[in-house]
């Protein structure tokens, strides 16, 4: 099961390197963080590239790479999302055990039967604050979707694990009509649409949102 990894590119990994020693002046992190070789693409799916029937392989959109630094003895990490850009920006910084617990999603996903090379990803659907590893085959396009493993997650239907794309999918699908509905009745509350579909658990990594107007903070 040949796995493709990417090099990082120069820019990225500089801007990368750049945050990294943000933390260290803010004391967020100590130094001498090893960053490792091969970032990850980030594919962002819309709640209608859930629900679209086609390929899962034409599904999706590239908008960043992952970049980790780790110091593995005193288990530390830290992961930066740099934009797709010419002039690349981290988008996003995080550290700490939930990023320790992310990065154990390849183990999970290990021994699965890939014929083709494959190609790891992550992949996040921001509507349904869903984010998951995913293994990608990159042969000609047919039933194979792979395999994925869904390490961030609020949704009733997908508690985390281990799924078959199709089945992740699935899974995902009865959040993405919950939301996609308030195009039909836009005076409900979003939270009010999707209750039956997403499970109230604010600790989840990444999950918390901004206040709407008028609400406390």
């Amino acid at each position: 099961m040949p796995v493709v990894l990417w090099p990082p590119k120069v820019k990225q990994r500089e801007a990368f390197e750049a945050s990294l020693r943000d933390l260290v002046a803010l004391h967020r992190i100590k130094e001498a963080l090893t960053v490792d070789p091969h970032p990850l693409p980030v594919y962002n799916f819309g709640l209608r590239d859930v629900l679209a029937k086609d390929e899962l392989g034409a599904r999706g959109r590239l908008v960043s790479w992952r970049y980790y630094a780790t110091d593995k003895a005193r288990g530390i990490a830290v992961t930066g999302d740099v934009d797709t850009t010419l002039t690349p920006r981290v988008t996003a910084v995080s550290f700490g055990p939930t990023v320790l617990e992310a990065m154990k999603a390849p183990e999970k996903i290990q021994g699965q039967d890939q014929k083709d090379p494959y190609e790891p990803r992550l992949l996040r659907i921001p509507g349904l604050l869903v984010e998951a590893y995913w293994v990608k085959p990159l042969g000609q396009p047919g039933n194979d979707n792979g395999w994925v493993y869904a390490y961030n997650t609020r949704l009733k239907a997908l508690p985390a694990g281990k799924y078959s794309a199709e089945e992740f999918f699935e899974k995902v699908a009865a959040g993405a009509k919950a939301a996609l509905a308030l195009n039909d009745s836009p005076g409900q509350d979003l939270r009010k649409k999707v209750a039956d579909a997403q499970v109230a658990n604010p600790q989840v990594a990444g999950a918390q949102r901004e206040p709407n107007a008028g609400e406390q903070k």
